[in-house]
């Protein structure tokens, strides 16, 4: 008799250990989690144009269309630097 409530307690105390390897795995998972988040809020994507002109601008129109052109290269590489963050 006092055997089985042994049996019985070792079995109870067998289920809380594995419980709580369990809580400690979500525990360090959600720690890793927190961690990745706040390293992403305070990691910001650097934005590096080089540029070398050597051209002659004649007209109003060859300046729009090199502003326009230097807005798409903005666009593109904050674009492609979203993508890299987000793999």
């Amino acid at each position: 008799m006092i055997l089985l409530k042994i049996l019985k307690i070792q079995q109870i105390i067998l289920k809380i250990a594995e419980a709580m390897d369990i809580m400690d795995e979500d525990l360090k998972f959600m720690r890793d989690i927190a961690e990745q988040e706040v390293i992403n809020k305070y990691t910001t994507a650097k934005i590096e144009i080089n540029m070398e002109n050597i051209n002659n601008i004649s007209k109003d129109v060859d300046f729009d269309g090199i502003i326009t052109h230097i807005g798409e290269q903005i666009a593109e590489a904050t674009a492609n630097g979203a993508e890299a963050v987000h793999i």
